[in-house]
């Protein structure tokens, strides 16, 4: 495929500002597929965040946790050269050797990291602020320029399985889903399976997505597949783990189209041809608009302007996870406990920063990270409460509006009633946990309500909402859909 271009559309204020902050900006768009949006994105968390990570610092040098310490400075030096800023690479790299330093000596003074960590933010906020400004990005893609090729999506998370599986429909490609490694492995090894390319979650209970990479090279020989690793944590050494695997790219979650259009372009040799007008992205309600807790315009903007599926993402992540400030708070976890938890919070994460909720993606982040380190168990509990407190905030705080928002069933007089060819469709749709059911649903609820009746038909709508849909099949008789 051909080079990026990661100038075409820069302006010349964020050129100026990257010059006068000694940023190599160009090549680290390159770097992440010739997007600029995509750069954009990725300062934008990393300015967010970085108050967080001094804050991990600053908790692990007060216990003396210097390995924990290192892990934080290890961290930023991963993102400072992503995101092509040399000076913090090279702080990173001097605390580095200041806290192995600590670690081989006897004394026990704390190691003069802090400051060397604290990198001034002002010139990369200005550097922000022109790229924000920005016009259109390069010509990249057609209106649905996945048109004709086949991606198998694996993930355990249901919630981003939808997601995903989506927003490559949206581009064009015919998508198959499935929720773990080993029924990734079953998929691919079947000859009559047609797949252009995986995207393949590395983190997933059972069989990893690593794993699965190694035994689907090595076991079926599918040593030319495009292979794209999916992940919530960004941290280099991850992006390290993907590729030795076999993976050919690294997409850390939440994911948007441009996101899986510039990681797929290359492998799958697109050509590159006039971008088309973004569909206009509806403006966030004003109610919306007045939470802190979640970023309405920007969940919008992510997920294409699709506020049915911000709602079915908000309403599924809430009902998988709602219930964890009534859970007991983490005790005495032994090592294989504190993974288990560290899993669930990492799947929140990544369905939060789906959402833009991210006051509750940053408590998760936050517990995630104690429970993968050595976070005490105090620090433990103390983020536990933390993250419950902000679930059960987004609850309260979203309530009235989901419920406003719950469309009603739409009326049935003027469409026909599905026939038993359709209704047979649907049905073996929802046995074999096609996502395409949604869709269908979707699209037919009239008719189906015609066909079951609205009781019956409202009782599937809510099913299909936590992807219940083998009980939603059994809803429909089989003398009806057979």
């Amino acid at each position: 495929s051909p080079t990026p271009r990661a100038d075409c559309a820069l302006p010349p204020a964020a050129l100026r500002a990257a010059r006068e902050e000694g940023v190599d900006l160009v090549p680290a768009v390159q770097r992440l597929g010739g997007s600029h949006k995509a750069y954009t994105r990725f300062l934008e968390r990393f300015i967010d965040d970085h108050a967080h990570q001094l804050a991990l610092l600053e908790a692990a040098l007060a216990e003396h946790d210097l390995k924990s310490g290192a892990r934080v400075a290890h961290t930023l030096k991963g993102l400072a050269a992503t995101l092509g800023i040399p000076a913090l690479v090279e702080r990173c790299f001097q605390a580095e050797k200041a806290l192995a330093a600590a670690r081989d000596s006897a004394d026990s003074a704390r190691p003069p990291v802090q400051a060397l960590l604290d990198f001034p933010l002002a010139g990369l906020r200005r550097l922000l602020q022109a790229l924000q400004g920005s016009g259109e990005e390069c010509p990249t893609a057609a209106a649905r320029p996945l048109e004709g090729f086949a991606v198998l999506v694996v993930d355990d998370s249901e919630i981003q399985l939808e997601v995903t599986a989506h927003l490559l429909r949206r581009l064009g490609a015919e998508v198959e889903a499935v929720g773990s490694g080993e029924q990734a492995l079953a998929r691919l090894g079947d000859p009559a399976l047609r797949c252009d390319a995986v995207l393949m979650d590395v983190q997933m209970p059972g069989m990893d997505g690593l794993e699965a990479t190694r035994r689907l090279r090595a076991g079926l020989g599918l040593t030319a597949l495009p292979v794209l690793a999916l992940s919530a944590g960004s941290l280099p050494e991850e992006r390290e783990l993907a590729l030795a695997a076999g993976m050919n790219a690294f997409i850390t979650k939440p994911v948007d189209s441009q996101d899986l259009l510039h990681a797929l372009g290359g492998p799958l040799g697109l050509t590159p041809a006039p971008a088309p007008a973004a569909p206009p992205v509806p403006a966030a309600d004003a109610p919306w608009a007045r939470l802190h807790c979640i970023d309405h315009a920007a969940a919008l903007e992510r997920l294409g302007g699709d506020t049915e599926l911000f709602l079915r993402t908000l309403r599924r992540m809430l009902g998988e996870f709602g219930t964890l400030p009534a859970e007991a708070t983490p005790a005495a976890l032994d090592a294989p406990a504190r993974q288990a938890l560290a899993s669930r919070m990492h799947k929140l994460k990544g369905v939060a920063g789906t959402i833009e909720a991210r006051t509750v993606y940053a408590q998760a982040r936050t517990l995630e990270d104690l429970l993968r380190g050595e976070g005490s168990e105090p620090a433990i509990a103390r983020a536990w409460h933390g993250l419950g407190a902000a679930l059960a905030e987004l609850d309260l705080a979203t309530r009235s509006l989901r419920d406003a928002a719950t469309p009603a069933t739409p009326s049935s007089e003027a469409a026909p009633p599905l026939d038993d060819g359709q209704l047979a469709a649907f049905r073996q749709l929802l046995l074999n946990q096609d996502l395409d059911a949604l869709s269908f649903f979707a699209d037919r609820q009239a008719a189906l309500s015609q066909r079951l009746g609205t009781d019956t038909t409202q009782r599937i709508a809510q099913l299909l909402d936590g992807l219940g849909f083998d009980e939603a099949a059994g809803l429909i008789p089989e003398d009806m859909g057979a």
